[in-house]
């Protein structure tokens, strides 16, 4: 009976499909016998072979694995959600190949485990709360993904993103909304992973953390924490005080490696929440648990601090062998770098920017411990609120320089550069403070108190004061090139001081007050200054003001120094007061306008020693030649110059009328003479004497202040004392005689 056949396509299910464990099919053929040959494939079809072509479930997956055993097998995955509501390891004899559109919906609380290659078209081949693991290398949407790591298995860590490298944050935990989403939990797996020498963590976005972040001792060396640009990762407390109970410090990262070599480039970190904390603290010993560690061999390089002016100071503790360069902190609370504990040594600070901050840079008064080898160069800080840029006991060996200080018109006082006790071998260059016009100045630009050896050179500075002392010790230091402008007291002194102080062509100019005073207390410093200018003294208009108010029992030597005023609102009236036990040498001078209110410019008990001074300059005196007694004049004039130890005068002597006055003695010479060497010199011109002489001289005794004429008449074999001054006799004289 003839009829229609009809035949329709194969379908997956007519095919005798590779079951993974036999490789070979039997069936009936058309003459009524068998054939044996190949089943279809050469991976097994896990859906078709083992879910019926329709159960894409755990239960599926696990059967194929039962049968096939350890035979080295590639499993494939058809298209759809594979539901995987219990743990599932697929053994490492099995390559997974996943097709674009395959996905494992891994419940929560359950982990599915690849300990084989996996090869997926696509990277969301998995889903759900649930954990999956890649135990090896695989190819994912055409990537290499790394599989979970040692250092990851070691920690009980499993990443939740393999698209991302190991080191990337990424990798760890998903950051769903930045700034809202924590991030503390996986960012401390992404640090705990690091294991790899120099390793390095990325990070993007902005990145919120609800706790600390530990750098453990098991974390290898050169852990670097890189962001994307330090206006793109950006680090944020999300909450005020983020501290746990281990070890109750508020910080973004605890340090607990002491060998860390840490690396943070390309970051900023940024407060919503009115953080209290610190960025990094890294004390010896710090922490409740005692567990904090000084961070070794550190690096931060191109990053911005801007939390919110609630902090306490970005990094604390102990920073050996540290280098920041091309960083920015703003709105810095107690110190950018507080320095305290152990470990403070062998710092450099290259290219760093403060903007609108209240306090130091480096701040270091906790303890005593040598702070040393540490250099700053190129530190601009401007609209700076409070504090001095670098403040500290016992720094050594350090270098600061370049440093631009710019007060802000709202600044609360106690602003300034350096601050320094005990300390010493310090050395300072190219730092300028001026305030803006009508921006209030800085209060101290230099502080040293006790002890403190160095060398300071081309600063500049318009502060309340200019450069402070105190305290005890002893002072070795040397200014040079130094402008120390419309100061109140450009230097001053106070406490029990002794060493030495060299100024060289430094400039103490327009003080409100004094230029150099002692304020306080028992002094024994030498001071010498070298082509210096300490000019107009008493701008507030002070009479009482000077200059110089010194007060020391040790050498002062004013050397080629241009001293006085060219300023007629300076109202300083004397322009040196010395009322110490030392020495006063006032040497080769510039006496720069008469002192408003005294003919001498200088007073005080204690009389200085002059050289290279003469009756011509302002503030010095002429001397008044006299015979004594009840002797008249018609003229006294009496000139003088003191050169070294040898002091040349000459003068015009008229008397009008003699009466008791002496006929051969003249007084009021402006300095004692030697002890015990004699003057001597000359009358270039004399008339109505009351001798008759062929020449008339005259000599200086030694230790006095007076000269006797001495006469020569004709034929004579030596000079006589002739009666010379009698009514009406006129005398024009010369002469010099040595200075003790």
């Amino acid at each position: 009976m003839a009829g229609t056949i009809t035949r329709g396509r194969v379908i997956r299910a007519d095919l005798a499909l590779w079951d993974g464990k036999t490789a070979t099919y039997t069936r009936a053929d058309a003459s009524g016998g068998t054939v044996t040959g190949l089943a279809v494939g050469n991976e097994v079809d896990v859906l078709q072979t083992y879910g019926s072509g329709t159960a894409r479930t755990r239960t599926s997956i696990k059967a194929a694995i039962d049968v096939i055993g350890t035979t080295a097998v590639a499993l494939s995955f058809a298209p759809g959600t594979w539901t995987i509501d219990d743990d599932l390891t697929i053994g490492s004899n099995f390559a997974c190949r996943i097709p674009a559109g395959a996905v494992f919906n891994v419940s929560s609380g359950k982990t599915l485990t690849f300990s084989g290659p996996v090869y997926a078209e696509s990277s969301t081949f998995y889903s759900g709360s649930g954990t999956t693991t890649l135990s090896v290398d695989s190819i994912v949407g055409g990537k290499e993904w790394i599989a979970r790591t040692a250092a990851e298995i070691a920690i009980s860590v499993t990443p939740v993103n393999y698209a991302y490298e190991p080191g990337e944050l990424l990798r760890q935990a998903t950051n769903t909304t930045p700034g809202t989403t924590d991030m503390a939990t996986g960012f401390q797996a992404a640090i705990d992973a690091a294991s790899d020498i120099y390793a390095e963590i990325y990070a993007r976005d902005e990145i919120g953390l609800s706790k600390p972040l530990l750098i453990r001792t098991t974390t290898q060396q050169s852990l670097g924490i890189i962001g994307n640009g330090r206006v793109s990762t950006i680090l944020a407390p999300l909450a005020a005080d983020i501290k746990v109970a281990a070890q109750n410090i508020n910080c973004l990262f605890f340090n607990q490696n002491n060998n860390g070599h840490l690396r943070l480039e390309k970051i900023r970190c940024l407060d919503a929440a009115a953080f209290t904390g610190k960025f990094l603290y890294s004390l010896e010993g710090g922490g409740a648990d005692a567990s904090g560690q000084a961070a070794f061999s550190m690096v931060v390089s191109d990053c911005w601090f801007s939390f919110s002016s609630n902090n306490t100071g970005y990094f604390h503790g102990g920073f050996s062998n540290l280098l920041v360069i091309s960083t920015v902190f703003e709105g810095t609370k107690a110190g950018c770098w507080i320095l305290e504990g152990a470990g403070n040594a062998d710092q450099q600070h290259i290219g760093v920017t403060m903007n609108s901050c209240y306090d130091s840079y480096i701040l270091a008064t906790a303890d005593t411990l040598i702070k040393a080898v540490i250099s700053i160069s190129g530190l601009h800080a401007y609209q700076h609120l409070r504090g001095r840029l670098v403040e500290g006991k016992t720094f050594t060996e350090c270098v600061f320089q370049d440093i631009i200080f710019e007060p802000d018109a709202a600044n609360v006082g106690d602003t300034g550069v350096l601050k320094l006790t005990d300390s010493s071998n310090i050395i300072a260059s190219n730092i300028l403070m001026m305030s803006r016009s009508g921006v209030p100045r800085g209060a101290v630009c230099l502080e040293f108190i006790n002890g403190a050896t160095g060398s300071y050179s081309h600063i500049r500075s318009d502060a309340v004061t200019g450069v402070a002392f105190s305290g005890t010790g002893a002072l070795d230091l040397s200014f040079s090139d130094c402008d120390f402008i419309g100061c109140d007291n450009a230097i001053t002194f106070a406490g029990t001081l002794s060493g030495k102080i060299v100024l060289n062509r430094c400039r103490l100019n327009d003080m409100q007050a004094f230029g150099l005073i002692v304020l306080s207390g028992t002094h024994s410093w030498d001071l010498t200054m070298i082509d210096c200018e300490i000019m107009n003294a008493g701008l507030r208009a002070t009479a009482t003001d000077r200059n110089f108010d010194l007060n020391t029992s040790g050498k002062v030597r004013l050397i080629r120094c241009k001293i006085g005023q060219d300023n007629a609102s300076a109202a300083a009236d004397y322009y040196v007061r010395a009322v110490g036990s030392g020495i006063l040498e006032i040497i080769d001078p510039i006496i720069v306008g008469t002192p408003p209110s005294a003919a001498l410019f200088y007073t005080g008990s204690q009389v200085p020693t002059l050289d290279g001074v003469d009756s011509s300059m302002p503030g010095v005196p002429q001397f008044v030649p006299a015979v004594g007694g009840t002797a008249t004049y018609t003229v006294q004039q009496g000139q003088w110059s003191l050169k070294g130890k040898t002091l040349t005068f000459n003068g015009r002597l008229t008397i009008n009328a003699i009466g008791t006055g002496s006929a051969t003695v003249v007084s009021g010479l402006p300095f004692t003479s030697h002890a015990t060497i004699y003057g001597f010199g000359y009358a270039s011109f004399f008339a109505s004497i009351a001798s008759t002489v062929t020449s008339l001289g005259l000599t200086v005794a030694p230790g006095g202040t007076s000269f006797t004429m001495r006469t020569l008449v004709a034929a004579a074999t030596g000079t006589g004392t002739s009666s010379v001054f009698q009514n009406s006799a006129d005398v024009m004289f010369g002469g010099s005689y040595p200075v003790p």
